[in-house]
């Protein structure tokens, strides 16, 4: 392998590394016969149906932008929370998967607690795992919904990645989000770079992220009689489902990233 292909292909702390996407596409492919059934007689595939390797190939494909990212930029982007993680704050990360994205702020940040919550069995297990690992006493995982986080406690940090729009109903997750919310508390929700109108997705990244959609994020929503709202949210959708669930701000950062979009929203 060259240099450039290894770079892509076979170093998976590598922050543009690829193998994920091919891990979960084959295993994408494989899971057709039941995606086109239900697109036939209704209903969906949850998550479980799909299989692990749906699961792992996800995990893998998104941890490169945890590792080199999340912290590094991502954060930082928001004025002045970077220093109340370093003091020690309270942060949900929702729809956490395998916990990487929780796992790598809560290496950053050794004074903050960090709580990793996902319906997923399968995932918080694996998240629980890479815990272990890593020796880390300030991060917990839960195998629970976003609606059923105890509301005793508020949040400086509400993380969402790449998750809300396959939820079955994104609005109610998204006010129980504001419900969690400290008064001076930030929601960073990020959203894969897609549009809600299909004409500003004739490129190679809204191409790509609209062919997922049916294999993973609508049928999974719709395994669970969900709203099946799509990966290509874009802006605009997201502005629509935060203002109905009652978010007073909403702005869009200025993240520069091929794949997703990043939005910060407050009480």
């Amino acid at each position: 392998m060259t240099p450039e292909q290894a770079f892509v292909l076979a170093n998976e702390d590598a922050p543009y590394f690829m193998g994920g996407g091919f891990h979960s596409t084959l295993a994408n492919i494989l899971n057709m016969p039941k995606i086109l059934d239900v697109f036939q007689k209704g209903g969906g595939v949850s998550l479980e149906e799909l299989g692990r390797d749906v699961t792992e190939g996800v995990e893998r494909l998104f941890r490169p932008g945890y590792l080199n990212h999340l912290v590094q930029v991502w954060l930082p982007t928001i004025p002045g929370l970077v220093q109340k993680l370093e003091k020690g704050g309270n942060v949900l990360d929702i729809g956490c998967g395998c916990g990487q994205s929780t796992i790598a702020m809560a290496k950053a940040f050794p004074n903050s607690k960090f709580l990793g919550v996902d319906p997923d069995h399968y995932s918080i297990e694996r998240a629980k795992k890479l815990a272990s690992e890593n020796k880390l006493s300030n991060v917990e995982f839960l195998k629970i919904a976003a609606q059923e986080v105890s509301k005793e406690k508020k949040y400086d940090l509400i993380c969402a990645f790449d998750c809300i729009h396959d939820m079955a109903d994104p609005v109610r997750t998204l006010m129980t989000v504001r419900e969690l919310l400290k008064e001076d508390g930030v929601f960073l929700w990020v959203e894969p770079n897609a549009s809600d109108n299909p004409l500003e997705n004739r490129n190679p990244i809204g191409k790509i992220i609209t062919g997922v959609s049916p294999f993973y994020c609508l049928t999974v929503s719709m395994a669970h009689h969900g709203k099946a709202t799509g990966n290509q949210l874009g802006e605009r959708g997201a502005r629509a489902l935060a203002s109905e669930a009652g978010f007073s701000h909403f702005e869009k950062l200025p993240i520069e990233n091929p794949i997703n979009q990043f939005f910060l929203l407050k009480k």
